[in-house]
């Protein structure tokens, strides 16, 4: 049964289920989610309060059923729980989660307990295990013989119960209760993995040493709800839910003589819809400018978010025909043509599931440059100077595709002078007071490097001595 619960607050109690048989040491489980914040647990049996259960286990299967509440995938409870505790018949348990804002949401569920004699152990010191022997079955149980429990011999039967995670007490024989019976043996067949929405059926089988199997009863452990058909017998069917997650159920066999055996089985659901296939991107880099016969590299990239690239294609889209090699890789390249204009190519990528993306490239072909013309210089007509004369030569340059940028007066041959702003077009000496001549050196730079020189010679005519009186 179900109270009303607050309208954000989902949850299911897994174990035990309704109308379950139990016994011995169990769990008390189940899962809780909310769009706000779930601040406690709290498990009531019979209206006595268990105190409360933790929260914040692993439930994958949760998270998938509500990708869009957070924290979904840590909404388990669960605590160990000794049946024995309880008297033997029917009981209530009562689960209540409560948010941070107060609200609450309250499910029970009704379950028997089958009891035993005492509660098994009560202490430790009533077992003795001193003549008790240990044999595990071919079905892997453990079975203790002669376990000797408050002065009584017993055998106790051990399974192992995926749910729980560890062996569980499955049978306690007393030394007074009829002689040679044994426990049946239940399978619930392989686990397995169906679709969503897809019918399922579960073929279990059991086996009975001593007599013969006359109850079967199928439960629903945990996971989402499904509705079980033909619950108590061998074969159990259901439709699987439309939310992916783990369905996990158990088979208990009961045998002529009473005694029973359990074994579990884990349906996962997984969707049955593809997942839908994100294109990848793909960038074929920035346009470029090139002059015939350049060799032009272009590297281009793709990235797929769900999957990975297995294929690349360059080609070319307009202008100038183009000879492409490594069309077929993300590294293109080829010579650029004589003919000007702009090549555009395009690259195409293709992920794992078939989506593509293109992007595409523009090659500007430029016509090459013209070649420089040097430029000319004139370091001016021949002159003559007296000695002890300022010298001051103004020189010229042009340059036919550009301009000049540099000057430069050296002395090749003649007479010593110092030049001053040789570095200038205007370049200045005193000339000496000897007869000879100085031959300079004009050089002019244009803007691409380029060079020229001119000559001019400057003829010095010493200035005659004073003439002395006689």
């Amino acid at each position: 049964m179900a109270y009303p619960a607050a309208a954000d607050i989902q949850f299911q109690i897994g174990e035990p289920t309704e109308g379950s048989v139990n016994s011995g040491i169990g769990q008390i489980s189940g899962w809780a989610v909310s769009d706000e914040t779930i601040v406690s647990v709290e498990a009531l049996i019979d209206g006595v309060s268990l105190g409360l259960v933790p929260y914040g286990g692993t439930r994958k299967d949760v998270a998938n059923a509500f990708p869009d509440i957070p924290n979904a995938e840590f909404s388990g409870w669960a605590m160990k729980w000794n049946y024995a505790l309880l008297e033997e018949g029917e009981h209530l348990l009562t689960v209540i989660v409560t948010e941070e804002d107060g609200d609450e949401a309250v499910k029970e569920v009704l379950f028997q307990v089958t009891g035993f004699r005492s509660e098994f152990i009560p202490d430790p010191e009533d077992v003795q295990i001193g003549g008790a022997t240990i044999e595990i079955t071919p079905e892997g149980k453990i079975v203790i013989r002669d376990l000797l429990v408050e002065g009584e011999l017993v055998d106790v039967e051990l399974s192992w119960f995926k749910t729980a995670q560890q062996f569980l007490i499955d049978r306690i024989a007393y030394a007074d209760e009829p002689a040679g019976n044994q426990s049946p043996e239940a399978n619930a067949g392989a686990d397995r993995v169906v679709g969503t929405g897809e019918p399922v059926s579960v073929s279990g089988s059991a086996f009975d040493a001593d007599g013969s199997v006359i109850g079967w009863s199928w439960s629903q452990v945990s996971g989402p709800a499904v509705n079980l058909v033909n619950a108590d017998t061998a074969v159990v069917e259901f439709m699987a839910p439309s939310d992916a997650g783990e369905v996990w159920l158990r088979l208990t066999v009961t045998d002529d003589q009473g005694a029973s055996a359990s074994d579990d089985v884990v349906i996962t659901v997984e969707s049955s819809e593809p997942e839908t296939n994100s294109a990848p991107s793909v960038s074929a880099g920035a346009d470029r400018t090139a002059q015939p016969g350049d060799n032009v590299t272009i590297t281009g990239s793709g990235n797929d978010p769900d999957g990975s690239i297995v294929s690349w294609a360059w080609s070319q889209q307009s202008g100038p025909a183009a000879a492409l090699s490594g069309a077929d890789s993300a590294q293109v390249n080829f010579i650029a043509p004589s003919t000007t204009g702009d090549i555009w190519l395009r690259l195409t990528v293709t992920d794992n599931d078939g989506a593509n993306a293109f992007d595409d490239v523009i090659v500007t072909v430029e016509p090459a440059p013209e070649p420089n013309q040097a430029p000319t210089a004139n370091a001016g007509g021949d002159r003559v100077a007296q000695g002890g004369e300022l010298v001051t030569i103004s020189g010229g340059g042009s340059d036919p595709d550009g301009s000049i940028t540099g000057w430069s007066w050296s002395r090749i041959a003649g007479l010593a002078v110092t030049l001053g702003g040789s570095n200038s077009q205007q370049v200045s000496f005193t000339a000496p007071n000897t007869d000879g001549t100085v031959t300079l050196r004009l050089t002019v730079t244009d803007n691409d490097g380029a060079t020229d020189s001119d000559d001019v010679v400057v003829t010095v005519e010493a200035e005659p001595e004073p003439n002395q009186s006689p």
